[in-house]
């Protein structure tokens, strides 16, 4: 996205959400994301996007609000698929991608575990023109297309959708997972980019699970396809997480969600304990894993080998 979209798309928010973006940009340049100065801007730059989204978008939630949970439970949840995503086809998965993959199928034998690229997307859903134009036109980067592909996957088939960035490192319990109509990672320790998004300690993006047809990817798949009928520039990286904010203020997507409870707590603090940004020590961050149960840890392919090398390492302690 170039400087003169994004100024753009700042000032469709308001001229004071404009400056205050350009202030954090600056100081975001100079600190670390840790720095509670940095916290603060993002804070207050949340709420306003926050407050700007659910009124861009008051017209799309009210065909919602009086909608009932739709999901279909599944009759053998260990039968649902766990789908993975590489847009460019499982040849083109990078090398230090790989163990994560293994993880996930050595803590799950007996669940079919699903790697699908774009042109096998194509087969199994459809996708709404305005997603493959913005798509073509490349205001629709590949992350945010991922994000928008894999709701349409849950929305259909249910399941459980996994980043190839998570290691697993126990069996998942999938009568709880997904004997939910929505799950996600929920209750997570803090840690440092959580500052930059809007509640990311209660909802994430990489690891989600559904009963087929639940309420919040339909939600989800109206909001977002709404969104881009209406901008050709993406307001804020973490796009998919204001708009999750929206579909869980659906009641009745609401009421599913608080069915679902804190898990995998730990999730984020093995990278942040390697990248310097924890100071608990080596044997207190295993201890903390393994008595807060949690089973799933995230870190990102575009860490540097060294600090995949050590995450992998912790992995290998914890299973």
């Amino acid at each position: 996205m170039g400087t003169w979209q994004r100024l753009r798309m700042d000032g469709r928010v308001g001229m004071s959400y404009a400056a205050m973006n350009g202030a954090r940009r600056l100081v975001q340049r100079m600190v670390p994301m840790g720095d509670p100065r940095l916290a603060q801007l993002n804070r207050k730059r949340i709420r306003k996007l926050e407050t700007w989204f659910a009124h861009e978008f008051a017209d799309v939630l009210s065909r919602w609000e009086r909608t009932p949970e739709s999901a279909e439970p599944f009759v053998t949840v260990h039968r649902a698929p766990i789908w993975m995503m590489w847009l460019q086809g499982a040849e083109a998965i990078p090398t230090q991608a790989k163990p994560f993959i293994d993880s996930v199928r050595r803590a799950n034998p007996d669940m079919d575990v699903r790697i699908v690229d774009l042109d096998e997307i194509r087969t199994l859903v459809g996708i709404p023109d305005v997603i493959e134009r913005r798509f073509e036109e490349g205001v629709l980067a590949g992350a945010h297309f991922s994000d928008y592909l894999r709701f349409r996957l849950l929305e259909r088939y249910g399941g459980i959708w996994m980043d190839c960035s998570l290691y697993q490192t126990e069996h998942t319990p999938v009568d709880t997972v997904l004997g939910v109509p929505c799950w996600s990672v929920k209750g997570l320790a803090s840690f440092p980019y959580a500052t930059a998004m809007p509640d990311a300690l209660d909802w994430q993006v990489y690891y989600m699970a559904s009963q087929p047809h639940a309420l919040f990817n339909r939600v989800m798949l109206d909001l977002t396809e709404e969104y881009w009928r209406r901008f050709d520039t993406i307001v804020d990286y973490f796009l998919t997480y204001y708009l999750a904010c929206l579909a869980r203020s659906v009641p009745a997507v609401r009421d599913s969600y608080a069915r679902v409870p804190e898990n995998n707590m730990m999730c984020e603090q093995p990278m942040a304990w390697i990248v310097g940004q924890s100071a608990m020590s080596e044997e207190a961050l295993i201890t903390e894993c393994r008595e807060s149960g949690t089973w799933l840890y995230k870190t990102s392919l575009h860490e540097n080998d060294d600090n995949i090398t050590r995450f992998r390492a912790l992995m290998h302690q914890l299973e």
